[in-house]
């Protein structure tokens, strides 16, 4: 049987990292899902907001473990899985991804990066699929855009949305406040 939270899961996640890894200056396809299209919104903010993050962008150690390890670590305290932690984690393995410009790598790079995109998406499949499925359910999964969010919404103050667009992303909380901008298009 199948399991349709499995297959969301794995569609978003692989939309989102092939996203991430595909050619640098290579046009991006059209979000697969409401979702997807939130994340990549979402993981720009978070990226902006987290200029560290850069410095993993043509990443050529174990992108699979040291994942894995960043998981471990944002995942499994006391406190557990946030929406927070989550975008995070997946913001992470995404720059990892990301691909140096054109001319630096050769083939073999290249295709170590489509194969870390592929075990990347297995491994974060087993984490909200597996062993965080309950944390997963118990936040209302990943929410399709079916509803109107309200204004004073945490997503709207995320995306710096300032009311009444029609927006997805899953439902929860983040770690602290952010203070809205004005943003005049939507991601």
């Amino acid at each position: 049987m199948a399991d349709g939270r499995r297959e969301r899961t794995a569609l978003l996640l692989t939309d989102y990292l092939e996203y991430c890894a595909r050619e640098p200056r290579t046009p991006a396809r059209a979000p697969s899902t409401p979702e997807a299209a939130v994340l990549r919104c979402v993981a720009a903010q978070i990226q902006e907001d987290n200029s560290h993050f850069s410095y993993y962008r043509g990443f050529r150690g174990d992108r699979v473990e040291l994942v894995a390890r960043m998981a471990q670590e944002l995942l499994a305290d006391d406190q557990g899985p946030s929406w927070g932690r989550v975008a995070s984690l997946l913001t992470f393995a995404g720059t990892l991804l990301e691909r140096p410009p054109p001319g630096t790598w050769g083939p073999r790079e290249k295709e170590g990066i489509s194969r870390n995109c592929r075990l990347l998406v297995a491994s974060l499949c087993v984490q909200f699929s597996g062993l965080h499925r309950t944390w997963l359910v118990a936040h209302g999964g990943w929410v399709p855009c079916s509803c109107q969010i309200s204004s004073n919404s945490w997503v709207l103050l995320l995306l710096g949305i300032e009311s009444g667009e029609n927006v997805c992303l899953p439902r929860g909380s983040l770690p602290g406040k952010r203070r809205a901008h004005r943003r005049t298009e939507i991601c």
